[in-house]
């Protein structure tokens, strides 16, 4: 632990408290720090192309045509209407292996004035499947996209975690540089003290007569 003077404090600090200051503090850190994520999103979202797509519509719709009226039939309308409800519902994706699947149901209901509003259902239910034979069959070349995005999230957190040692081995240099200039200062006071000590006492020599007043020259040219 190194004392360290600021505004008139003595702070106390680590090593292991200038790591942390240097990653808490470390703005481009805190931003890479999102790479990797979002790398990981990219695979998730690479994977997601074999995920089946589920889909459901329904549509009404009315058609109103006018006709002949019949003059012997007073019953007879002048318009001729069709009402239609179509209900239809899939499933559909493509498997890594290339093979493109569709499953498919509609329901269609009509009625009009041709059949006095009875409903009339009529239903149907068909699957499709397409397998490539050469381009595009099997798992590699289906596959690359996903195995492209895993090395990018894998790049990602390696650079990431290279990032991270960098700035750690950085504020270890700086702590321990630090530290070699407190030990450097704290030398310079100690040998300042003694030639301030040594200018005192061979002031009073020279005083006494003991020594050449020259050595006061020698003892102030130390202590400068």
């Amino acid at each position: 632990i190194v004392p360290l003077s600021f505004n008139g404090e003595t702070l106390k600090i680590d090593e292991q408290k200038v790591i942390e200051l240097a990653l808490s503090q470390n703005f481009t850190l805190q931003i890479e720090r999102f790479s990797p994520q979002i790398a990981e999103e990219g695979v998730r979202l690479q994977k997601g192309v074999f995920d089946p797509v589920l889909g459901f519509s329904f549509t009404e719709s009315t058609d109103e045509h006018p006709q002949a009226v019949d003059p012997l039939n007073s019953n007879a309308s002048g318009t001729s209407k069709l009402e239609t409800d179509i209900l239809s519902g899939s499933i559909g994706g493509r498997l890594p292996t290339g093979t493109s699947y569709s499953l498919g149901l509609d329901s269609q209901n009509q009625r009009g004035t041709f059949n006095g509003f009875v409903d009339d259902y009529t239903s149907f239910a068909g699957i499709a499947i397409t397998q490539p034979l050469l381009q595009g069959f099997g798992l590699k070349p289906n596959r690359s996209q996903i195995r492209l995005a895993q090395r990018g999230y894998e790049i990602s957190r390696w650079e990431f975690k290279q990032m991270v040692m960098d700035v750690i081995t950085n504020a270890i240099f700086a702590y321990n540089d630090f530290c070699l200039a407190a030990q450097n200062l704290l030398v310079a006071e100690r040998n300042r003290d003694q030639a301030r000590q040594l200018l005192d006492e061979t002031t009073k020599r020279v005083e006494i007569g003991a020594v050449a007043a020259v050595e006061t020259v020698s003892a102030e040219a130390q202590l400068a």
